[in-house]
């Protein structure tokens, strides 16, 4: 389902022929399937190729719906590595 749906956003944005302007839109791409999920990278490297600046934020492996889960633990560091160019990975 969700590919079809980042499908449709892509396919969206070709056909009304957006451009990027001459200074790129920044875009932060963020979801809770983990940083490899196929339909995410694919949107963002479609993003890219248009011209726009897009960096991805993303849990190291999938969170599938725990997606409004909120850490209240004071004092949490988070190891956040970079998985590509302008691609981030974070544990949990």
């Amino acid at each position: 389902m969700r590919t079809k749906i980042l499908t449709a956003a892509i396919l969206a944005l070709s056909a009304a022929g957006v451009q990027a302007a001459e200074k790129p839109l920044k875009i932060l791409l963020v979801n809770d399937d983990g940083c490899q999920s196929v339909g995410t990278t694919s949107l963002q490297e479609k993003l890219a190729a248009k011209g726009y600046a897009v960096w991805m934020v993303a849990p190291a492996t999938n969170q599938s719906g725990i997606g409004s889960a909120i850490t209240f633990k004071t004092g949490k560091v988070f190891d956040v590595k970079k998985a590509a160019d302008k691609r981030y990975c974070f544990p949990g």
